[in-house]
């Protein structure tokens, strides 16, 4: 359910083709529309402190983030 979710705001920030691949690789400026996409779509509110390049990684590492990260 959440990686659905995951896919379709990654290609609406990035375009289509950028959820087909596994590994993200972003520019700064691209990552902070995705980790403020990320954060409407989820609820959640990544802290600054957060290890942002791990977690936008990859599609796997944004879910996993996500579904440890939002509240029910």
């Amino acid at each position: 359910m959440s990686r659905e979710r995951v896919l379709k705001v990654i290609e609406s920030v990035l375009g289509p083709e950028a959820g087909v691949g596994v590994d993200l690789d972003l520019e700064s400026m691209k990552m902070l529309e995705l980790v403020v996409a990320i954060e409407q779509e989820f609820g959640i509110e990544i802290p600054e402190d957060a290890p942002i390049v791990r977690i936008m990684s990859s599609v796997d590492a944004i879910v996993a983030y996500v579904d440890k990260n939002r509240i029910a």
